[in-house]
């Protein structure tokens, strides 16, 4: 994202947010994110140490974002509370990412 022009503060809340959430429904703790990525068919890796694996699901949700129109990803990225920035950086190329 920092290549992109996102500022690296930006970019971390970005991450962090994508990571907080990812780790909650890999928890029980958000059920709702945990339906919505059920619904793309998008499961909840866990790194070796525990926490969720933020790398695959961002490479996971890049090949969900790039099969959908603009419009269906402005509405994913709205519901799944995504920030701008990180909806911007899903919508490169798979390589990109």
């Amino acid at each position: 994202m920092i290549e992109n022009g996102t500022t690296r503060e930006t970019a971390e809340i970005s991450i962090v947010g994508i990571f907080d959430k990812d780790s909650d429904a890999a928890h029980a703790r958000n059920d709702y994110f945990l339906a919505l990525l059920k619904e793309k068919k998008i499961g909840i890796s866990e790194t070796k140490e525990g926490p969720a694996d933020v790398t695959k699901l961002i490479n996971d949700l890049n090949c969900v974002i790039n099969t959908m129109s603009s419009r269906e990803q402005a509405l994913l990225s709205k519901t799944w509370g995504l920030s701008p920035e990180l909806l911007s950086y899903l919508r490169n190329t798979t390589s990109e990412v």
